[in-house]
This record gives structure tokens, C-alpha cells and sequence, in this order.
């Protein structure tokens, strides 16, 4: 938020008065300035068996870049790249709706770990990396369909 910006709240609070407490309240606004500087934050990342990465992220601005790196918990030098979409295509279940998706083809079944980047529209840039070990599976090329 650049600027000023009005908040307005509901504020309630208690007076003790032997042998009854008065409740009083009131509207309060506060005014907000400043520039927005906080990088988006992780809300949850999943992986079903279908090798779809999938992280909520949510921010006060809009998010134009999230991307996963995958690295193997028994081969670290195994790296797999991925950007992540919010436009219903590639492994996105729906355009818009705040969660980014992204199918991906890994060579070796088992163990991996994540690492997430995810930019704002102003540049703010959250790198954070995944407490869970996610599941992916070798993915059969002669069988498996593609995604657009």
C-alpha cells in the first residue's frame, strides 16, 4: 500500500464497577501510510500422486512469479526446476483462484525436498523452503498423456 490509507475498527472494552462492569465501545479510525515492502508468504504446499506441486501463497498485492525447486533427499545433485501457474493450464486445476500448480516429470521415484519463490508486483521476494519431504513418482513417458 503506497500512500495513506483510513482503517476504520469496532473497539470494546470494560469498566469495573462493583457490583456491575459497564461495557462501552466505539468506532476508531487509524490512518496507515507507508510502502508495502513484505514479500508474499507461503499459506501450504502439497503434492498428490499425480506429481502436481501445488502452494497457496497470499499477499496484499498481486503475485506474478512463483516458481519450485526440487531437489532429491537421496541424491542432492538430482534438481528439478519448475515454474508454478495460476492460469488453469499444466497441471492448474483453476485460472485465478490464488493457488499455483505446476506438473512435474521427475527420472527417479522417491524423496524430495522443496524450495519456493514467489514475487509480488512491486518485487517483493519471498525464498522459502518446505518443511515436508513431498513424494514423486517416475513418470512413464510412453503412457502418460501430456498436459498443454
Amino acid at each position: 500500500m503506497e500512500g495513506e490509507t483510513d482503517i476504520t475498527l469496532y473497539a470494546e472494552y470494560w469498566i469495573p464497577e462493583y457490583p456491575d462492569h459497564h461495557i462501552k465501545g466505539g468506532e476508531i479510525t487509524l490512518k496507515v501510510s507507508g510502502e508495502d515492502k513484505t514479500a508474499p508468504q507461503v499459506d501450504w504446499a502439497y503434492v498428490k500422486g499425480d506429481n502436481i506441486f501445488q502452494a497457496k501463497f497470499y499477499d496484499g498485492r498481486k503475485i506474478v512469479h512463483a516458481e519450485v525447486t526440487l531437489r532429491s533427499q537421496e541424491n542432492p545433485d538430482l534438481i528439478y526446476n519448475a515454474t508454478l501457474n495460476d492460469q488453469g493450464k499444466s497441471g492448474d486445476r483453476s485460472a485465478e483462484d490464488g493457488v499455483f500448480s505446476q506438473k512435474i516429470e521427475v527420472k527417479k521415484f522417491g524423496l524430495y525436498n522443496a524450495e519456493v519463490v514467489v514475487v509480488d508486483d512491486l518485487g517483493n521476494k519471498g525464498v522459502y523452503t518446505i518443511p515436508e519431504k513431498f513424494i514423486f513418482h517416475e513418470v512413464d513417458l510412453f503412457h502418460e498423456k501430456r498436459l498443454p
